[in-house]
C-alpha cells in the first residue's frame, strides 16, 4: 500500500488526518483495522499502536482542522472535533 493510501484510510476509518513523512515511492503495510480508534485514545497511543506498525521507521504526524501539529497527549475526540 502506498503511504497516501494509508493516510486516506486513516482519515476515512478513524477520522484523523495523518501525514507520514516518507519518500514518494515508500510503501506501507496494509492498514487492516476495521473499527475506528477509540475517541478517548491519545494521539501518541493512536500513532504508536495503529499507524507506526504500518510505516516502520518513518515519522508520523497528526494534523488538526487548523493545519497544526497535534500534541501527543491530545485525545482523538478533540482532534476530530477540530475538523468541523
Amino acid at each position: 500500500m502506498k503511504m497516501w493510501e494509508l493516510e486516506r484510510k486513516a482519515w476515512e476509518l478513524d477520522g484523523v488526518r495523518v501525514i507520514v513523512r516518507a519518500p514518494s515511492g515508500a510503501q506501507a503495510l496494509d492498514y487492516k483495522k476495521t473499527n475506528a480508534a477509540d475517541k478517548g485514545m491519545s494521539v501518541t497511543k493512536y500513532v504508536d499502536t495503529r499507524i507506526q506498525p504500518c510505516v516502520s521507521e518513518f515519522e508520523v504526524v497528526v494534523i488538526d482542522g487548523g493545519g497544526n501539529f497535534v500534541h501527543g497527549r491530545t485525545k482523538l475526540d478533540k482532534v476530530r472535533e477540530s475538523y468541523k
